[in-house]
C-alpha cells in the first residue's frame, strides 16, 4: 500500500465542517470481471470520520494510521 496523496486535505480545508469519510472496499477489482456482463457484489466498511483542524500534516498522517490500523486488524482477505 502506497502512501496517501494530499488532495483530498484541499477539498477538506474548503470545507471543514464537512467530515472526511474513510471508505474501505471490498471486491471492486472483481465487481465487473472481463468479459462478463454481470456484476459481482462487493462490500463496503466505513473505518473512520475525520474532521479538519487546521493542519494538512497531521490530518494526512491521522488518514494513513488509521486506514493501516483497520486493514491490518480487519482481517480482510486478500484481493486475487
Amino acid at each position: 500500500m502506497g502512501e496517501f496523496h494530499g488532495g483530498v486535505t484541499h477539498i477538506i480545508k474548503g470545507n471543514p465542517s464537512v467530515p472526511a469519510i474513510q471508505l474501505f472496499i471490498h471486491g471492486a477489482g472483481k465487481a465487473l470481471p472481463t468479459g462478463e456482463a454481470m456484476l459481482v457484489p462487493l462490500s463496503c466498511d466505513i473505518l473512520w470520520v475525520l474532521y479538519w483542524k487546521g493542519d494538512s500534516e497531521q490530518f494526512m498522517q491521522a488518514l494513513q494510521e488509521h486506514f493501516k490500523k483497520t486493514l491490518h486488524a480487519g482481517g480482510f482477505p486478500a484481493w486475487r
